[in-house]
């Protein structure tokens, strides 16, 4: 069997749903467990998925390792994240999405003052 390879921007819905799922499964096996919010749809998602551009890395047309590049929150919004996080109960309101993440640029790191990025992350920093 011919073994294929391929390295790409997740833009597919369902792809995304399964990068996703994938994230969940491996912080929810490893020591850094405390940073995943449990959920019903096992995603792990956050507010730096909202602009984000997400990678994987799949063989055979499945998704087999995944990647995503945080970029600045003024510059770049993935809808498709945002409805995905709604309709899973991820994130909050639709209200919460379009207020997101005021900044306080007096932030040492600016994705840090985020509203809703986790208590545990600020504390590792």
């Amino acid at each position: 069997m011919e073994k294929h390879f391929t390295f790409r921007e997740i833009t597919d819905r369902n792809e995304l749903k399964k990068a996703f799922r994938l994230r969940y499964e491996v912080y929810e096996q490893s020591r850094m467990q405390f940073l995943l919010t449990p959920n019903e749809a096992k995603m792990d998602l956050d507010v730096f998925d909202l602009h984000s551009r997400h990678f994987g890395f799949f063989h055979n047309h499945e998704i087999a390792g995944y990647i995503r590049i945080v970029v600045d929150r003024k510059s770049y919004f993935n809808s498709i994240v945002a409805s995905i996080g709604l309709e899973n109960h991820v994130f909050a309101p639709p209200k919460f999405i379009e207020n997101n993440y005021a900044y306080n640029g007096e932030a040492n790191f600016p994705f840090l003052s985020y509203a809703g990025a986790p208590i545990m992350l600020k504390l590792l920093y």
